[in-house]
């Protein structure tokens, strides 16, 4: 009941907060609307991508690529966006004095950003199809929430990652945007891995971005469903959990080191 209540209590906490400037949601949706727009007449210029022996069209594969790119995003700078502000008002001691383990204050503390990162997404489409006519063939509910998940899971672990190198050097900017460059580039987010130099390609096999942009173009464009066994999907499942484990770990001990070294509330 503790959980629940402390999870209630950040997800209204948060919500308020962002209630206060309703233009926030205003400008927000504009944005969305630009990125769509931009999309849309850059696909004009190339009409069907190839990928894996199938001609996608363009716009379709990289509003996709977009609005997922966006989750990614989400769950790699929450965390330590929120941690930031934490710090810098004093309150993150506090926080992690709650009878809660300190990992999942962390995780409850970005996870009002999570919910606003999907409704995004949902914006992304609604755009796409309704005002440009995105042709995405089908959408196989539970397929898509199952990859969503796991998506969530393994941008939420590279998030606690970075949240641990910012409560440990004090610093996390060159690494978020390291990390988001390499996946942009290597992760199929606006042009198919196949057009890549081999070298990149091989790399690519290790950016879980590529694995979820996947997954969901098999789901969204080719109007299948995920066979089991499905590779990629094991791939990506692995390397998910991997990851999460990982962000777990590092943020147990940077929260950890930075008591020993009475740092912690300090940026």
């Amino acid at each position: 009941m503790k959980t629940v209540y402390i999870l209630k209590s950040f997800i209204i906490k948060d919500f308020k907060l962002d209630i206060r400037y309703p233009f926030f949601f205003l400008f927000k949706f504009f944005e969305i609307f630009i990125f769509v727009t931009i999309a849309y007449y850059s696909s004009k210029l190339i009409i069907k991508v190839p990928e894996n022996g199938i001609d996608y069209d363009y716009f379709a594969y990289l509003l996709i690529g977009i609005s997922f790119f966006s989750i990614f995003r989400t769950g790699l700078y929450t965390y330590t966006e929120e941690l930031t502000r934490y710090i810098q008002t004093g309150n993150f001691e506090y926080l992690i004095s709650l009878p809660l383990n300190e990992e999942w204050i962390v995780i409850f503390s970005g996870l009002w950003k999570q919910i606003i990162g999907t409704i995004r997404v949902f914006f992304y489409f609604m755009i796409g199809i309704v005002f440009y006519k995105a042709q995405v063939n089908s959408f196989n509910l539970f397929g898509l929430c199952f990859v969503y998940l796991i998506s969530l899971i393994c941008f939420s672990g590279l998030g606690l990652f970075s949240a641990s190198l910012l409560i440990y050097f004090k610093r996390a900017e060159p690494i978020n945007w390291m990390i988001s460059q390499f996946c942009l580039i290597t992760g199929g987010v606006l042009f198919p891995v196949t057009l890549l130099p081999d070298v990149f390609q091989k790399i690519g096999l290790l950016n879980p971005v590529t694995y979820s942009l996947n997954l969901f173009r098999q789901l969204m464009l080719n109007n299948t469903s995920i066979k089991i066994p499905n590779y990629e999907l094991l791939c990506f499942c692995i390397i998910s959990i991997l990851i999460f484990i990982t962000g777990i770990f590092c943020i147990r001990y940077s929260i950890k080191k930075g008591k020993e070294s009475g740092l912690l509330a300090f940026y």
